[in-house]
């Protein structure tokens, strides 16, 4: 079947290639509201952020069998284990030069855009066996993202990493880790509602289940539409009082709250209805980002 697709959607395919951040100060001017005043002050917002931080770091680790480990700000960029942002290549990170010894032993470093790679390469540097794995809070520059409410220069996202046996590549086992992290999420949201009442006010709890959907189901529902597109579409068919997570053939699929979702890990490419197993070696891993 061959598909035609306007501008508008092969503008927003492009969007999906490039990845998050894609958009103007127009747009972002009409999407945020006028009226909006924290519920906090200036020093309570920063003890809310601490708690829930610790919270969830703490949580993690435990739900998941992590252990919080450091990751490097800077890296040799031979090394292989930055991460471009896109798949277009269009965003690069930022490089420098270490003259190191006075110029007599230079390194070209660049600064971290993204942790998928060094997580990998960690837990083998860390002895991870199957069912262990790491977090750790990284700290990233991405010069080259559209900088708005959602969106920085400065990157402080979690990051994490699990050593799998191939057998364990399993929807059961993803949609059981991501119950897990939701767990996780609606503790800290209880915690943080206790230190600070004022913060129910205002916004709904959020939900209690999670429905799932597949990024193939996805795909068959809305063959025309864009990746972004699909998934908004497909939360809105979902009744408010659940919560959606998206899975595809990528290893970790991201809650999102019905109506507004965030950008899930899920391939719009077509999935296998079941993982396949991992061929390189008898253990694998799969990952999460905040």
């Amino acid at each position: 079947m061959s598909v035609t697709l306007d501008e508008s959607t092969a503008s927003d395919k492009r969007a999906d290639l490039a990845g998050p951040g894609i958009g103007s100060y127009e747009e972002l001017e009409r999407s945020l509201p006028t009226d909006y005043r924290s519920l906090l002050s200036p020093k309570d917002t920063q003890r809310a952020i601490t708690a829930v931080k610790r919270y969830i770091e703490d949580h993690l680790c435990r739900e998941l069998n992590l252990i919080t480990v450091e990751v490097p700000l800077i890296v040799d960029a031979e090394s292989g284990v930055n991460d471009y942002l896109d798949r277009d290549g269009s965003r690069g990170p930022v490089q420098f030069r270490i003259s190191n010894d006075h110029g007599k032993n230079p390194i070209d470093a660049q600064v971290v855009q993204a942790a998928t790679k060094w997580k990998r390469t960690a837990l083998q540097q860390f002895g991870m066996k199957p069912g262990e794995g790491l977090l750790t809070d990284m700290r990233a520059v991405r010069k080259d993202y559209f900088l708005d409410h959602d969106h920085s220069a400065y990157v402080d996202q979690w990051d994490w990493e699990k050593a799998i046996t191939a057998k364990e590549r399993t929807l059961d086992l993803l949609t059981d880790t991501v119950q897990r992290i939701w767990r996780v999420i609606k503790g800290a949201e209880t915690y943080v509602h206790e230190l600070f009442p004022v913060l129910a006010t205002r916004y709904p709890n959020l939900p209690d289940a999670l429905t799932f959907l597949h990024a193939e189901d996805i795909l068959a529902r809305y063959p025309d539409l864009p990746a972004r597109r699909a998934r908004r579409r497909s939360c809105r068919t979902i009744r408010p009082s659940s919560s959606t997570a998206s899975a595809g053939r990528s290893t970790m699929a991201t809650p999102t709250r019905c109506g507004r979702p965030t950008t899930t890990t899920g391939s719009r490419r077509r999935a296998p209805r079941t993982v396949a197993p991992c061929t390189a070696s008898t253990a694998t891993s799969w990952s999460g980002t905040r």
